[in-house]
């Protein structure tokens, strides 16, 4: 892992990888399907949620395997919530990672999402219980400060990364780092 710095702030990046289309300044991508539909809410049970429900909201595994197998993954916005060394031992393709525990995990949080102009965030820790949910709070207040109007939503991983790496090993790099 490394660290771009961006405005004069520290941001990890995996090497060799690119987050297409979540820089400012990028070209939009053709907007053919919704992205939320591509990646409907469901509740932490794993039942679909009324379109307008303001908790927290979910992503099945399935339907995020679905988009990342797509050309559409260049729409949304992955943010690994694990500690490094969990990360560098294995995460999904295209995510950024932030360690949750870190002292400055918020202002990395800060400005990742500051720059980000994806259509949707979807944070994922290792079992989508603890430490993406908070995550996923901060951005809704990070977004709301910002009024970001390409974003369309926030989703949670339901199950985490250890549940996603066990059926959709192809969609990762690297294996599956237990805390």
């Amino acid at each position: 892992m490394m660290l771009d710095v961006v405005d004069q702030e520290e941001v990890a990046t995996v090497p060799g990888e690119t987050n297409i289309g979540h820089a400012k300044g990028t070209a939009p991508l053709p907007r053919e399907f919704d992205i939320t539909d591509m990646l409907p809410a469901v509740g932490k049970d794993g039942r679909p949620l009324k379109r307008f429900s303001s908790g927290l909201k979910y992503v099945l595994r399935e339907d995020l395997a679905a988009v990342l197998h797509s050309d559409d993954h260049a729409r949304i916005l992955l943010i690994d919530m694990r500690r490094p060394y969990e990360f560098a031992g294995g995460h999904m393709r295209h995510a950024m990672n932030v360690d949750w525990r870190a002292e400055n995990h918020e202002r990395q949080m800060q400005t990742i999402l500051h720059r980000c102009a994806a259509e949707m965030l979807v944070v994922y820790c290792e079992f989508g219980g603890k430490r993406s949910p908070q995550a996923a709070t901060l951005a809704a207040k990070v977004f709301a400060a910002k009024r970001n109007d390409n974003l369309k939503g926030i989703r949670i991983l339901l199950g985490g990364y250890s549940g996603f790496f066990s059926q959709y090993p192809e969609a990762c790099i690297g294996d599956y780092i237990p805390e």
